[in-house]
């Protein structure tokens, strides 16, 4: 299992404990269905009580272990 969560200026993310799919962990599909559609794309379009971006808003990952 993998925990997935974010912060920036004006955000602080519901943690995402990421269900694995895959055969050998977590799967790149895993990913797009658990983080960034139900969360990260809803932030950015301000939905869901996250204060919308400006146009310029960069979305930076860092998978450091």
């Amino acid at each position: 299992m993998g925990v997935w969560g974010a912060i920036s200026h004006n955000l602080k993310s519901v943690l995402v404990f990421l269900k694995p799919t895959g055969k050998k962990g977590i799967a790149c599909n895993d990913y797009l269905e658990q983080v960034l559609k139900p969360v990260v794309g809803p932030a950015f379009q301000g939905q869901k009580g996250y204060k919308k971006g400006d146009a310029g808003d960069l979305d930076v990952e860092d998978v450091a272990p």
